[in-house]
């Protein structure tokens, strides 16, 4: 066993038993605070998320980059902490700029959407190119959008099938209805029908609406 694996192990040990002191920590006062009846109402399922909310901060501050980009998730989603994107922001930086695929991802959508950071294109294409190209099948498709619409790149359909398909031949949904949508009306492929609706019904397995519905109009207009 190499030392990086002992290390590893013992860190995870030590994160475990410190989850542990803070959870029996957490339930006692939440058993003085219901015998008093003073303060918040708490129950089991807050003190679980206290504590799980505390091992991930240590561990993101520790530079752990999966929990950078996960609690860079809580942050943006309001999930054991007040949603604030500008945090989220912050957290999915650090995890992307260890080379975290899914910190880079999610950075990449920030920039695209405008959320917690202003919204840049060529930031957007530079971070989804980094995760896509480590195989993030989200990113993939993420890229795929920036080479069809022509944001922080010049517009290349060519190109966006690349990254659809990639992307769709990971089982995501968006990639599926990315290339779907490509062999339906012709963009950077040669405009195949039925190769467009094999890959609308993957997408449409996954219930992604917006495939659901053109595979809808796809079979209502097109007789095979």
């Amino acid at each position: 066993m190499s030392d990086q694996t002992l290390i590893s192990n013992r860190t995870c040990k030590h994160l475990i038993w410190k989850s542990l002191v803070y959870l029996v920590i957490l339930l006692v006062v939440v058993l003085l605070m219901s015998l008093t009846g003073c303060g918040t109402v708490w129950t089991w399922r807050d003190a679980c998320t206290e504590t799980y909310m505390q091992a991930l901060l240590e561990q993101a501050s520790n530079g752990n980059a999966a929990s950078q980009c996960s609690l860079g998730v809580c942050y943006f989603d309001g999930h054991g902490v007040a949603q604030n994107h500008t945090n989220a922001v912050m957290w999915f930086r650090k995890s992307a700029e260890q080379g975290n695929a899914d910190g880079q991802c999610k950075l990449a959508a920030c920039y695209y959407h405008g959320d917690g950071v202003t919204q840049d294109y060529t930031n957007a294409v530079n971070w989804y190119r980094k995760a896509a190209e480590q195989g993030n099948a989200e990113a993939q498709c993420g890229l795929g959008v920036c080479y069809f619409d022509g944001h922080g790149v010049v517009r290349n359909y060519t190109k966006a099938v690349k990254w659809f398909r990639k992307s769709a031949e990971q089982d995501n949904a968006d990639g599926q209805f990315g290339l779907g949508f490509c062999y339906y009306h012709g963009d950077g492929v040669p405009k195949q029908r039925r190769t467009a609706l094999k890959w609308l019904r993957k997408a449409a397995n996954h219930e992604h609406d917006h495939a659901h519905d053109d595979t809808q109009d796809f079979l209502q207009k097109v007789t095979l």
